[in-house]
């Protein structure tokens, strides 16, 4: 008789998890699950409050940056000292009448309405700058300069350049000198065969004639008046709150924004006294000779983008000697809105090349 194994029959029986087990098991794996989710929302947080800072970090020194370049080539007329030689103004309805008393103004911008100071170039920013955010505004010549192919003769010739590659164009602000003279005046371009003329004829400008005849050696550059300020940018972040920034207007009105996130500009301008003793004022001290000016203080107070604080931001930041406190703060003179947005004081000392 043959005797067929069962092939089954030494195999264990074999049991399904119970309920308890599942039950445990499901519990376990939701609160794995639970913390693998803190973690990695909490890893999302710190990354977007890691680039927030980043990007406040990098506005801020960048606005410092934009600032300090432009203050410092304040009065700037090429190789002669202002102190010397004061630019020689002819141009009609000119920018300035004395460069040496408008390279560096300021306002402080106390109520909606303010007048600011002349010459008209700057009027036009006074109903969208950021009340009580300060104004400075800078003149000078440019960096980008040219020199004449051909030496002028007498005061009256005009100036010769091979080529244009400034781009200057008819009725600008232009100007010329070398180490013993200035002209501002406005232009008339005259483009011929050869040559490219730059004339400061009668029309233009009211009086033709220059203090001296430029040789070769005179650079011809851009007459530059610049407004700094701080307003809307008319966007809103996420949450639907106002974003500010630093914005720039030129001679012609051009208005470009340079920075986003900055929230206040306050100023102080460092006037040197005849005693050698150096006081910081603001624009508005009846005292202050803006003339005597050699340096300018600067606060910025910067934010991110984006909420990413875990609660409002109700501190007081101070900024060239001025309060911005949290919006509603009795009696403040300067406020930030109260939000989650993370803010940063960025805090810079400026010295003039071109005075002192």
């Amino acid at each position: 008789m043959i005797m067929i194994k069962n092939p089954l029959g030494n195999r264990r029986r074999q049991y399904g998890m119970s309920l308890v087990e599942l039950m445990v098991a499901v519990t376990v794996g939701l609160a794995l699950t639970a913390v693998l989710l803190q973690v990695f929302l909490a890893s999302k947080q710190t990354t977007r409050m890691s680039d927030a800072l980043s990007n406040l970090q990098s506005n801020g020194q960048f606005a410092v940056d934009v600032l300090g370049r432009a203050i410092r080539m304040a009065a700037y007329q090429g190789c002669a000292d202002i102190d010397s030689y004061e630019a020689n103004v002819v141009a009609n309805n000119p920018p300035t009448n004395s460069l040496i008393d408008t390279a560096l103004r300021g306002a402080e911008v106390a109520a909606s309405s303010w007048s600011p100071p002349t010459p008209a170039d700057v009027t036009s920013i006074q109903s969208t700058v950021l009340v009580n955010s300060d104004v400075i505004m800078v003149q000078h010549g440019s960096l980008d300069r040219v020199t004449q192919s051909v030496g002028m003769i007498n005061v009256i010739n005009n100036i010769t350049l091979l080529t244009n590659p400034l781009g200057f164009i008819d009725n600008e602000v232009l100007m010329i000198g070398d180490c013993s003279g200035v002209e501002i005046f406005r232009t008339l371009v005259t483009n011929g065969a050869t040559t490219v003329q730059l004339s400061h004829n009668a029309t233009n400008n009211d009086n033709n004639a220059f203090d001296k005849a430029y040789d070769t050696t005179a650079l011809v550059m851009r007459f530059q008046s610049d407004a700094y300020y701080i307003k809307s940018t008319g966007r809103t972040n996420n949450a639907g709150d106002a974003i500010f920034g630093l914005f720039r207007r030129s001679i012609n009105g051009a208005e470009s924004e340079l920075v986003e996130g900055v929230e206040n500009m306050q100023i102080l301008y460092g006037e040197l006294l005849g005693d050698g003793t150096l006081r910081y004022l603001q624009a508005d001290n009846a005292s202050l000779n803006m003339t005597n000016v050699v340096s300018v203080h600067i606060g910025l107070l910067v934010a991110t983008k984006e909420r990413v604080a875990s609660g409002d931001d109700t501190r007081t930041y101070t900024l060239a000697g001025t309060k911005v406190e949290p919006v509603g703060s009795s009696g403040a003179t300067a406020t930030h809105a109260k939000d989650r947005r993370m803010r940063r004081v960025f805090s810079t000392t400026i010295r003039l090349r071109n005075r002192g």
